[in-house]
Formats: C-alpha cells, structure tokens, sequence
C-alpha cells in the first residue's frame, strides 16, 4: 500500500519528468501528404518496452473489456488483465460491441493480473444492446473528436474530480465526422465516416510511413499545429502509427485550404513544448498505474500519463479554428 509520502512523492515527480522529457525531445524530417505534415519525435530512452498495447492483449486473449455490469453504463467499462504484465490502453482508443461502441477517455495502464473500471465516452448513441459480451479493438478516434474528449475531460476532473467527458460535445464531434464524409450510419456510429474514407485514409497511409526510432509526432494541417503527442518507447508509435495517421488524416481532408499561413514548423513545435510546461495542472491518480496530468491554456489542451519516472503518453491539441474559418 502507498503512504502519503509516497503519493506526494509521485506527484511532485510527475510535473518533472515532463518537464524534462519535453526539454530533452529532437526533431526529425518532416514528412507530407496533401494538406498533413508530421515532424517524427525522437526521445532517447534505453529500456524494453514494458507493456502489453490494447489490441495485442485483446487478440492474445490475455484482456477482456467488458460492459460493468449486466445493465451496462454508458460512461464506464470493466477491464480484467489475465496477462503477466501491464497492459497500455491509449486514450482516444476505440472499443467495437457490447451494447455501444466507446473511446477512451484517458490513457490507462491496467497492472499486470488486475480489474479496473475505466472511463469513456459513446461513439454510437443509436444502439444500447448486446451484439457480443466482450469488446474487439477497434480504431484511434478523430483529432477533432479526440480533442474535444479531452477538453470536457480536463474540465470535469477540475470541477468533480471525475475524468467524464462532455457527451454531447463528442456526439455532436461524431455527427459533424459522418456529415462531412457523406456517411450515414442507422445508429450514428462513428466508425461510418473512418469506413466511407477508407480509399483516401489508405492514400495518407501509403505516403506517411514509421520514420525509424520516433516516440513521437507533431502534426500539422494546412501549415498550422494541431498536435503533438510523445510515447514512452518508440515500439508504442511504430505500433499505432497507422492508427494516429487516420485520426489525423480524417480531419485533414475536411479542413483542407488552398492557401497556407507563413511559419517555421521547428519553431512551432518548440513554442507548443513551452506553452505545455507552462499550462501544467496538478497531477492526480490515475485509475490505473501512474499519475494523469492536464494541460490546459487558452486555445491548447491535453493529458499526460507518467509512470515510474517516464512519460508514458502525452497528447496535446492546439484549438485551431472550424473548418468554416478561412484562417486553417
């Protein structure tokens, strides 16, 4: 059991080892496609990964993710870890069944051999009934829609201490997905508008590849920064690289302009590094392993996850303008 030293210990340490970890962060070669551009991220680090990502221990059946109870509640799943070691599930992930499709609000380390209920949020308000007991991995949500996640998140946990998001603001992020894709689905699912992309999301895919050794991106639409998000080993992003491709790219082809502003995308990402360390809320305990810790100023917000010194994820949305603003 952890005293009240030790918890005060972690706390102090978390806001720290972010601020080292951002300090210590190399930019790679920008690579481009359209209207997106991702600068690679390179953090040294000399360790083996230590967890098991959600998909694999899902496939391996070493996790199972189910609703909490019978009944279900729509902002909470059961997660039962069988496996000998931690499992890493990232927020904006997306969980495919049970009674409705769900994203996750948060990044959560699930401790090897352990149960905990997690947060998320409705990705398909039109169906609540079983299609199967358990959930199947499914894909990384939209920037847009992770975003916004985020933003009721960290507002919530101000206020209640609780990491709900705005439910309303993720449907309405979920409509205005399907509606630009032209997607239509019988129980508003966000999955329609990433099936109706599919050929162009697979053109971005082919042109943005793994740059070797990153932990890291910083992505860009239309010459603006919108995100930038660090893991803690360069096997995480190799293994969702794909995945945060099309979050990103989903977003990029609605929000695409013929023009683009003057910048200097180096300068951008170190200004967004600055504004991060200096937008750090008060950490608190995550509900699994590790401290989660918010990030919110004026137009940026986001979420970290530090754990036994290391940042095991941290995202970051810069709040650029609608896609009806002439000015993204």
């Amino acid at each position: 059991m952890t005293d009240k030293s030790d918890e005060q210990m972690g706390l102090e340490q978390s806001r720290n080892v972010l601020l080292k970890t951002l300090e210590s962060v190399e930019l790679g070669e920008m690579q481009s496609f359209e209207n997106l551009d991702i600068i690679p991220l390179h953090v040294g680090n000399g360790h083996a990964l230590p967890y098991l990502l959600l998909s694999d221990a899902i496939e391996a059946g070493v996790l199972e993710v189910t609703e909490v109870d019978e009944s279900g509640d729509v902002p909470h799943l059961k997660v039962i870890n069988k496996a000998d070691k931690p499992v890493l599930i990232l927020a904006g992930d997306e969980l495919i069944g049970a009674k409705q499709n769900r994203i996750v609000n948060i990044t959560i380390i699930v401790p090897a051999a352990a149960d905990l209920v997690m947060p998320v949020s409705c990705v398909e308000r039109g169906r609540w009934n079983y299609r199967s007991r358990t959930f199947a991995a499914g894909r990384k949500a939209s920037f847009l829609l992770r975003r916004e996640a985020t933003r009721g998140v960290r507002q919530n946990v101000r206020e209640r201490g609780e990491y709900a998001s705005d439910q309303g603001g993720v449907w309405s992020e979920v409509d205005k997905l399907n509606i630009s894709m032209g997607a239509r689905s019988p129980t508003d699912a966000m999955s329609a508008g990433f099936d109706k992309a599919a050929e162009k999301l697979a053109r971005f895919k082919d042109r943005l590849t793994y740059p070797d050794k990153a932990a890291g991106l910083a992505v860009f639409i239309n010459g603006l920064l919108v995100g930038l998000e660090l893991f803690e080993h360069p096997d995480i992003l190799r293994k969702v690289w794909d995945s945060h491709v099309e979050s990103y790219a989903i977003d990029a082809i609605t929000l695409k302009k013929k023009s683009r502003p003057d910048s200097v995308p180096a300068e951008a990402v170190r200004d967004c590094s600055r504004r991060i360390t200096e937008s750090l809320e008060d950490p608190s305990k995550s509900p699994g392993e590790g401290y989660d810790v918010g990030v919110e100023e004026a137009d940026l917000v986001g979420a970290a996850l530090v754990n036994n010194g290391r940042v095991v994820h941290l995202q970051a949305f810069q709040m650029t303008p609608s896609e009806d603003d002439e000015s993204i």
